[in-house]
């Protein structure tokens, strides 16, 4: 009898600490977001920063008004100022995404400007003291654009990875960058880790 309560309790004291560590474990809420990593998909080896080395090139960029969802994720006024860049990133020479970045021009008026490839974020640290991070990714397959179909050197009746993320400045939350990134279907692996 002793020896059933003990295992009784055991078992009880497992699932309490379990269901408590899983309450602290990333859920996708905002306080508990889950990560993405992109990666190209059957790189070779198992190191993604030999593998992965992209390249990017400015398709275009312009300042666009504000419009719909744009405006919405970006917390703006419908009209106002954003800069669009447009990039290709390529890895091992081959295309591998077409990302469409949306800013809200008065808080980076010198982008277009400055801006000539590598890391956005890095670039708004270092010329605007403003550190971002990724608060939201929503992903799904659809048929690409002609135009991106085009630039993705693929079949337009071959499925995209369109991932739209929502990216924050780090110490006050307020959204900085909207992006809408194409990835090769054929050619992508999303890992979702915490």
């Amino acid at each position: 009898m002793k020896l059933t309560k003990l295992i009784t309790a055991g078992i009880a004291a497992v699932m309490l600490t379990g269901t408590a560590f899983a309450a602290n474990l990333p859920d996708g809420s905002k306080d508990n977001p889950l990560r993405v990593l992109m990666i190209p998909a059957d790189t070779g080896t198992n190191d993604i920063t030999a593998d992965y080395a992209p390249v990017f090139n400015g398709i275009t960029e312009h300042l666009v008004p504000a419009r719909g969802g744009v405006a919405d994720r970006l917390d703006l006024k419908e009209g106002n100022e954003v800069v669009f860049l447009e990039t290709l990133r390529k890895v091992e020479g081959k295309p591998f995404c077409v990302i469409s970045h949306f800013l809200p021009h008065d808080l980076f008026p010198y982008v277009m400007e400055s801006y000539d490839g590598g890391s956005l974020h890095q670039f708004l640290e270092k010329h605007y003291a403003t550190q971002v991070e990724r608060s939201e990714s929503l992903i799904s397959a659809v048929i690409p654009e002609s135009d991106d179909a085009a630039l993705l050197n693929m079949p337009r009746n071959s499925p995209v990875l369109r991932v739209k993320s929502i990216n924050v400045v780090v110490n006050t939350r307020k959204p900085v960058e909207y992006v809408v990134t194409r990835f090769r279907g054929d050619a992508t692996q999303l890992s979702v880790q915490p």
